[in-house]
């Protein structure tokens, strides 16, 4: 088998499904990644940062997403997986010779009452 298609095959098995938004919300495509937390030394399950406010989420997932999601139309949109959104920090395409073997991110989760200028949505 060849880089690609074990990458297909690996997400097509265990890959968990997602939708690709753009900055609008609308939603451009379906397909799977496989979305595992970043954590550093020393640092427990969710990873906070003391804000004025009181502790906040700053969690950061690796993705590796099916090469097939327009992730170059996205723009500053986000991509959801069961029942939570992530806006990218990071991505770049991952080639096997000249064909796209996967999308290779690092994600943050979304926080709405940041992007709505700390109020409410």
């Amino acid at each position: 088998m060849t880089g690609e298609r074990v990458m297909a095959a690996l997400l097509a098995r265990y890959g968990q499904p997602v939708a690709l938004y753009d900055a609008g919300g609308q939603e451009l495509a379906r397909g799977r990644a496989f979305l595992q937390p970043i954590l550093e030394r020393g640092e427990e399950g969710l990873q906070r940062l003391p804000t004025p406010l009181g502790k906040q989420r700053r969690d950061r997932f690796l993705c590796l997403a099916d090469p097939a999601l327009p992730m170059e139309e996205a723009g500053e949109g986000h991509i959801a997986s069961m029942g939570t959104e992530y806006v990218f920090r990071a991505l770049q395409p991952v080639y096997v010779g000249e064909r796209r073997s996967h999308w290779w991110g690092v994600l943050q989760v979304r926080d709405r009452e940041e992007e709505s200028g700390g109020q409410r949505p």
